[in-house]
């Protein structure tokens, strides 16, 4: 299966944000990919912005997918920014549940909620 992601700028009460959507299923075969698009945004220069991954188009994932969640989240939290989970589907969101990183990385409802946490911290 593919795994396709879409990224886009927001602006959240004056602070930089970056949605990434997630399209398909992420898993070992694929993920190296996205991670490689990711990573080359959060270690470039602009550095100035809160992280926000859209679940809502994402159908599996893997051991592999969440490694790089918390890989992702130690890199934004190093510039003092937020990684958030958003939308995730209730099957996608039980395996990453099961694995503690909800106590690390906040899940939401919604980008909206997510852009509203956002604005508070």
């Amino acid at each position: 299966m593919n795994l396709k992601i879409k990224i886009s700028k927001a602006k959240v009460s004056g602070r930089n944000a970056k949605i990434v959507q997630f399209f398909g299923h992420a898993d070992g075969s694929n993920v190296d990919e996205v991670n490689t698009t990711i990573l080359k945004f959060l270690e470039n220069g602009d550095i100035d912005f809160d992280l926000i991954l859209d679940g809502s188009s994402l159908n599996f994932v893997n051991s592999t997918f969440i490694g790089f969640l918390n890989d992702w989240s130690a890199r934004t939290e190093k510039r003092n920014r937020k990684l958030v989970l958003a939308n995730f589907q209730p099957n996608t969101i039980d395996t990453i549940k099961t694995v503690g990183i909800l106590d690390l990385i906040p899940h939401f409802e919604s980008v909206t909620d997510a852009e509203q946490f956002l604005v508070k911290v």
